[in-house]
């Protein structure tokens, strides 16, 4: 019974925030769209959340970050890399750079 619920619940969750991805798509700021003056991230700190596994994250971030990011491509982070590292590399790509956040240990290459 429980993977078809969470199975149901994930396929529920990414297709409301694929609508919410077009919706940000369709709205125009001069040249571009509000997605692509964006970042927005979408996933969880954890894989298996019985037993509170952090690996093999389920993360997506979309938009392009007002031309900063790099789009369409996968990203396999090595083993034991914290989620904190995308954060760090988000702010830095914002503008906000800080050199830690949470467990963070380095920045993960997003441009």
């Amino acid at each position: 019974m429980w993977p078809s619920v969470t199975r149901n619940w994930r396929s529920n969750i990414s297709g409301r925030f694929r609508s919410q991805e077009d919706k940000l798509a369709a709205i125009k700021e001069g040249e571009r769209t509000l997605l692509d003056n964006s970042m927005v991230l979408f996933g969880s700190s954890m894989s298996d959340g019985n037993r509170h596994d952090p690996a093999n994250l389920p993360i997506i971030l979309a938009g392009r970050g007002g031309g900063r990011l790099k789009t369409g491509r996968h990203i396999a982070s090595p083993k034991g890399t914290p989620l904190c590292n995308l954060y760090v590399s988000m702010l830095d790509q914002m503008g906000t750079p800080v050199e830690k956040f949470g467990d963070s240990t380095g920045a993960l290459a997003l441009g």
